[in-house]
């Protein structure tokens, strides 16, 4: 009778032993399953993201820094370099420009940049009639994922509120404005020497005013939005807290910027400027002369 139960006692702790087993190893390998299934869709949205206009300039701004160093020391060589005074000079260059003030809101800050841009080249143009060029894209949320198309179609909204535009979509409205406005003088709005990540603002102070997305504050990211096309087979990104001003002078230690959050004009040090500059991308938007002709 005992040996019995002392069989029956064994028996019950090797299936237990084996149903722990098997129990452990499923948990495992539930584990493993998901790991991986989340390791394939992070691929899949760096995938995705590959085309994103915005991850594509910051990809390509270590580069574009490597580049900035070689022409500043080139800069500093005897010779006649156009740029070199921008880099070096202690002369103080302000442009007169009276700043406008905004609500809180980055298409109002951007409305105000943009005004101050075209009542500079002397172009008509109101604030209602601005409203008629911009095109706004809200984004939509379905299972947790955020949808919407291209930032290159119109400034994105998330909940009712402009969460950011691109430095193509701007030009474009920009340059359509231009046109319909018939400025023959001028050019376009472009930045033909952007090769898909920009200049550092030392290019950029050519004794004309450049609009230029910063963070808020010149504060970091604190992260992105991202959403998909309707078939996802896109993805697209901005960064948040998206801000823009209006560089309007230098010195040697600091730019001058038209802030629509601000009253006034300020100064802000070269280096929080730039730096604030880089991690949104490096997007300026500048105007180019007509037959004069503003840059060799």
């Amino acid at each position: 009778m005992k040996k019995n139960i002392l069989c029956a006692i064994v028996s019950l702790l090797v299936i237990g032993g084996i149903i722990s087993f098997y129990f452990a190893m499923k948990d495992r390998n539930e584990k493993r399953i998901y790991q991986e299934e989340q390791e394939e869709i992070q691929r899949k949205n760096e995938a995705l993201l590959q085309n994103d206009y915005f991850t594509q300039r910051r990809n390509k701004l270590e580069e574009a820094k490597k580049l900035d160093l070689e022409a500043e020391e080139l800069s500093k060589q005897d010779h006649d370099d156009p740029y070199q005074k921008y880099f070096y000079s202690d002369k103080k260059e302000i442009l007169p420009i009276e700043n406008i003030s905004s609500e809180d809101d980055f298409l109002e800050v951007l409305k105000a940049n943009m005004l101050m841009f075209f009542n500079y080249f002397n172009v008509d143009l109101t604030k209602e009639e601005l409203n008629d060029y911009i095109k706004i894209i809200e984004l939509s949320e379905k299972d947790g994922k955020l949808f919407g198309p291209s930032p290159y179609d119109g400034c994105i909204a998330l909940d009712g509120k402009v969460i950011g535009c691109i430095k193509p979509y701007i030009e474009n409205v920009m340059n359509k404005i231009l046109k319909e406005k018939d400025t023959s003088e001028y050019e376009r709005i472009m930045d033909g020497r952007d090769n898909g990540s920009g200049q550092n603002l030392n290019y950029s102070i050519l004794d004309i005013p450049v609009i230029i997305i910063v963070g808020k504050a010149y504060q970091e990211p604190t992260g992105n939005y991202e959403w998909y096309s309707d078939d996802e087979t896109e993805k697209y990104a901005l960064p948040k807290n998206m801000h823009s001003v209006f560089l309007i002078g230098y010195d040697k230690e600091n730019f001058y910027i038209n802030d629509p959050l601000k009253e006034n004009t300020t100064s802000v040090s070269r280096k929080t400027l730039e730096t604030s500059y880089d991690l949104y991308g490096r997007q300026k938007i500048l105007l180019y002369r007509g037959r004069d002709g503003l840059f060799p």
